[in-house]
């Protein structure tokens, strides 16, 4: 058993982003929240590859969709790095052809000060001084899980009952 479960498949882990547009075109603040989610990231390191990100909402509608990963910004050997579910590293680009995302230099489960993170095609949206918080987004019991979970209470339920209407052997 213990050979099985560390031949499964690696599960893609969901974040959440947000970061206020701090130094982008008007309007700005930090109420001016940018939020999205990224997409098929796994525990450990992470060259980008089947990685998506999806803006959800900006101060003012723009650049809104989904954003296909496009690379790294400088050269760095990893796109993103995940450790105990936390994104502990990111250095990528996302584009739509007409707009682009990006992340760099990711601290402990948020950009440090001094990253830059940009949306937009004349970098509509940008926040150069506060970090962004990634936060991992619940996923729900693979369906695979069911049918063994299923299985195991309906053995449970039967020991149960097994041992409750058992009749005690005459002698």
């Amino acid at each position: 058993m213990g050979l099985n479960l560390l031949s499964q498949p690696a599960q893609a882990i969901s974040f959440s982003f947000s970061f206020a547009n701090l130094n982008g075109g008007p309007p700005t603040g930090a109420d001016q929240l940018i939020t999205g989610t990224i997409d098929g990231l796994v525990e450990g390191n992470n060259s980008g590859t089947g990685v998506t990100a999806t803006v959800l909402s900006t101060p003012n509608n723009q650049e809104l969709g989904s954003y296909s990963f496009s690379g790294v910004n400088d050269g760095s050997p990893y796109a993103f790095v995940v450790t105990n579910g936390n994104i502990t590293f990111v250095d990528a680009t996302f584009g739509t052809g007409s707009a682009d995302l990006g992340f760099a230099s990711a601290g402990v489960n948020s950009l440090p000060n001094g990253a830059s993170i940009l949306l937009g095609t004349n970098s509509t949206f940008v926040d150069s001084t506060q970090p962004a918080t990634f936060t991992a987004i619940a996923v729900p019991w693979e369906t695979d899980a069911l049918p063994m979970i299923g299985s195991t209470v309906l053995f449970g339920l039967g020991l149960w009952a097994k041992s409750k209407f058992a009749k005690p052997l005459q002698k």
